[in-house]
């Protein structure tokens, strides 16, 4: 359960990212840290704790709780084009 959890936040992560045109060079720069750490956290190496999951929020331009919402890729598509964001 932790593990399907915390995949979905990086899933959303990426979506919203990608949304934004980000590259991780970007957001591991918004957030003052290097390339390597940013790939720590976006690969389990290092977990990230409340305070980071906020910064990355605001880089992302969205609130903390919508990086754990449960999209299928029909539904992030459809939210897309329907110009909700």
């Amino acid at each position: 359960m932790r593990r399907k959890f915390i995949n979905n936040f990086w899933k959303n992560v990426e979506r919203y990212q990608k949304l934004r045109h980000l590259t991780d060079k970007d957001i591991g720069k918004a957030l003052g840290i290097q390339a390597v750490s940013w790939y720590n956290y976006r690969y389990g190496r290092t977990n990230a704790k409340l305070s980071r999951i906020e910064e990355i929020a605001k880089v992302l331009e969205v609130e903390p709780l919508e990086l754990f919402e449960v999209w299928t890729d029909k539904e992030w598509q459809e939210f897309c084009i329907g110009g909700k964001l």
